[in-house]
C-alpha cells in the first residue's frame, strides 16, 4: 500500500513546484516469482497495481517514460503493419513496410532485456519476473478456460497457444471469431476474480492468428511443420516451417539444398506419400555423396576477421585452413576461408583450402564424407520425427495480446 509503513511500494513527494514522485524499488525474495509461490507473488503484484491507482487518484498524470516509449513503439509498428497490408504479399511495398514492423517488434522486445539486464538504469529484477510470472500465469489460464470448453491443448509457448479442434475446416473459419469471443470472456472472468478493478481486463485477449489443415511437431521448441488456410482473417493455403532455418556460419550448400528439398516436399506430399518418398531421396543423396558428385556443395566458408595470433582459440577449422593458405601465399586478415573437411578420426577433423577464385575440390576420403552425412542426418531426423508424429485435427493458433 502507498502510506503505511509496512508499504512495499512507496511515494514520496517533494514541495516543488514542479511535483517529483520517486518509485523505491524495495528488497524482495525473487524466489517470490517461482510457480510454488503462485499466491505470494499475485498479492505483490495486486500490490504494485493498487499503488499505481493511487498514484492516479492523487492526480499524477505522467506516464513513466517505459510506458510511453513501449506504447509509441507499438502505435509505430501498427501503422506499419496496416501500411503493409495494402500490399501484395511479397512485394517491394509490402517488403518495406514488413521490415519496419518487424524493427519495431525487435525494439519492443528489447526492452525486456534492458530491464534485465544489471547495469542500465532501467534494472528491474522484480519487474522482469513479474512479467514472466504474468505470462505464465496467463497461459495457465487460458488452458484452464480451454479444458472447461472441452478443447484440447497441444502446444503453448510465450504469448501464444494452439488447441485442436473437432470440427471441419469449414466449420473452424465460420465459428473462429466466435470461439475467441467466449474464450476472451471466460478469461476476463478469471482475470477479474484475482485481481479485481486494479487490472484492465479488457485489455488482454485472445486473437485468432491462423488455422492450419495439418501441424507436425519435431519435440522441439519452436520447432513445427504445417499447413495452414487461414491466416489472420484471409481465406489462403501456405506451407510453414517454423524453427528450422540454418543460421549457422559453418553450414554448406549441400545441407541447404537438402532443407529446401525436403520443405518442397512437405508441402507437395501427403504424409503417406512422404513415408514412401523421403527413404528413397535419402539414400539416393547418401549415394551420390559418397560417389564424389556433390564435392563442390561441401565447401565450408568463413571470414577471418583479423590476425590469426588475435584468437584465443587457435586450433579451430577455418584457422587451420587459413594457415594452409598463408604457407602459399593465398591469404590476407579479412578474407574469406574456404574449405573441406577431408578426414575425420575420432572427434577431430582434416581440413584442406580451397584456394580463392578456384572450383577444384581437394581429395575427400571416405572418413571425410561420413562427417558430411553425419550432418546432413541430422536433418533427415528431425524431419522424420515430425513424419512420426502425425495429427490429422483442426488446429487453432492464438496469440495472447
Amino acid at each position: 500500500m502507498v502510506e503505511e509503513e509496512d508499504a512495499s511500494f512507496i511515494m514520496n513527494e517533494e514541495e516543488d513546484e514542479e511535483e517529483s514522485l520517486f518509485f523505491e524499488e524495495p528488497e524482495i525474495d525473487q524466489s517470490i516469482f517461482e510457480d510454488r509461490n503462485e499466491e505470494e507473488a499475485i498479492r505483490l503484484i495486486k500490490e504494485y497495481l493498487e499503488f499505481l491507482k493511487k498514484l492516479e487518484e492523487k492526480g499524477w498524470k505522467r506516464k513513466p517514460i517505459f510506458s510511453s516509449f513501449l506504447e509509441e513503439t507499438e502505435d509505430l509498428r501498427n501503422k506499419e503493419k496496416k501500411l503493409r497490408a495494402q500490399y501484395p504479399e511479397g512485394s517491394l511495398g509490402w517488403l518495406r513496410h514488413h521490415i519496419m514492423q518487424w524493427s519495431y517488434k525487435l525494439i519492443l522486445v528489447s526492452t525486456y532485456g534492458v530491464m534485465g539486464y544489471k547495469t542500465t538504469r532501467f534494472f528491474s529484477a522484480t519487474g522482469v519476473n513479474m512479467i514472466t510470472f504474468l505470462s505464465r500465469w496467463l497461459l495457465r489460464q487460458t488452458m484452464k478456460v480451454a479444458e472447461e470448453e472441452g478443447i484440447k491443448v497441444i502446444y503453448g509457448d510465450t504469448d501464444s497457444i494452439m488447441f485442436a479442434y473437432d470440427g471441419d475446416l469449414f466449420d473452424a473459419v465460420l465459428k473462429i471469431d466466435e470461439i475467441a469471443d467466449r474464450f476472451n470472456r471466460k478469461l476476463r472472468e478469471r482475470i477479474r476474480k484475482i485481481f479485481g478493478d486494479v487490472v484492465e481486463a479488457d485489455l488482454i485477449y485472445l486473437e485468432p492468428k491462423k488455422i492450419y489443415r495439418y501441424l507436425l511437431f519435431t519435440g522441439a521448441k519452436k520447432r513445427y511443420l504445417g499447413k495452414y488456410v487461414w491466416n489472420e482473417g484471409a481465406i489462403e493455403e501456405k506451407f510453414e516451417a517454423l524453427g528450422f532455418e540454418i543460421r549457422r556460419s559453418d553450414s554448406f550448400e549441400l545441407l541447404r539444398q537438402v532443407q529446401r528439398d525436403l520443405f518442397e516436399m512437405f508441402s507437395s506430399f501427403s504424409l503417406e506419400e512422404l513415408r514412401t518418398i523421403l527413404p528413397i531421396y535419402k539414400e539416393e543423396l547418401r549415394r551420390k555423396l559418397y560417389s564424389g558428385k556433390l564435392d563442390n556443395l561441401l565447401i565450408l566458408e568463413k571470414t577471418v576477421r583479423g590476425s590469426l595470433d588475435k584468437y584465443k582459440n587457435k586450433n579451430i577449422p577455418h584457422l587451420r585452413a587459413a594457415r594452409k593458405l598463408i604457407e602459399r601465399g593465398l591469404f590476407r586478415p579479412g578474407d574469406r576461408v574456404r574449405w573441406v573437411v577431408v578426414e575425420k578420426h575420432g572427434g577431430e577433423t582434416l581440413e584442406e583450402p580451397v584456394p580463392p577464385d578456384s572450383d577444384e575440390v581437394p581429395e575427400i576420403k571416405k572418413s571425410g564424407y561420413d562427417y558430411y552425412w553425419e550432418r546432413l542426418e541430422k536433418i533427415f531426423d528431425r524431419f522424420e520425427k515430425a513424419i512420426g508424429a502425425p495429427s490429422s485435427a483442426t488446429l487453432l493458433e492464438w496469440w495472447l495480446k
